[in-house]
């Protein structure tokens, strides 16, 4: 197995909770051996950024600071955490044969295994398409630009990573209010400022939507 560094540290423990990933590592070579540090890379070029990184010669110091991160980020979603009935959406709650058509405008489940542990929810899943060739079933592009119905951030996804278009039956009802929010404005502006949106959105939305679930380290 590769041996990972971070500035001649080897990571020892990695974990990832809310789009960010926890680390501590070690590098005996030095007076301070044991450094933690945070890792992102939620940006439109995918790149990791470190940062708030500490050093300590301390191992117990050291472990002290991993957990209390990893304590911050489950205490920052609990705060985030809307106060309704947690919901998992999958295909089964689609409009069969949903994917086959243009995804413009629809309102799209994204599949749960392709978001990390602590998003499957549909306050996360549930999105509202607003352009990318991903959209089209005839396009060769698979990028899907997309609208956070709850959170209204916006988000690009792949094609592949939705399950479908969310059946009118199985809408909540908080996801029909928060629709009817985005959709008025929207309906309302012109021609040049929807371009407008949709570009800035293109360059500025991350890579890839809410963080993805791949496997943690066991710690």
């Amino acid at each position: 197995m590769t041996k990972r560094e971070i500035n001649g540290y080897e990571v020892k423990h990695a974990f990832k909770l809310g789009g960010t990933e926890i680390i501590l590592a070690e590098n005996p070579a030095t007076a301070e051996p044991y450094m933690v540090c945070t890792c992102s890379s939620n940006n439109s070029l995918g790149i990791s950024i470190i940062s708030s990184m500490a050093v300590s010669a301390d191992y117990l110091d050291a472990v002290h600071d991993f957990v209390a991160r990893l304590d911050a980020g489950v205490k920052q979603l609990e705060s985030q955490r809307p106060l309704m009935p947690a919901t998992v959406l999958t295909a089964a709650d689609c409009v069969p044969g949903g994917m086959r058509g243009d995804l413009n405008g629809q309102v799209a489940v994204i599949k749960p295994e392709r978001l990390a542990p602590e998003y499957r929810d549909a306050t996360s899943q549930l999105v509202l398409v607003t352009g990318g060739f991903g959209a089209s079933p005839q396009a060769r592009g698979q990028a899907v630009y997309c609208t956070e119905l709850l959170s209204k951030q916006e988000y690009r996804y792949d094609r592949g990573d939705i399950a479908g278009v969310i059946s009118p039956d199985k809408m909540p009802g908080w996801a029909a209010k928060e629709l009817a929010a985005i959709r008025g404005p929207r309906e309302r502006e012109s021609f040049e400022d929807k371009a407008k949106r949709l570009a800035e959105a293109a360059r500025e939305c991350p890579k890839q939507g809410k963080p993805r679930d791949h496997s943690n380290p066991e710690i």
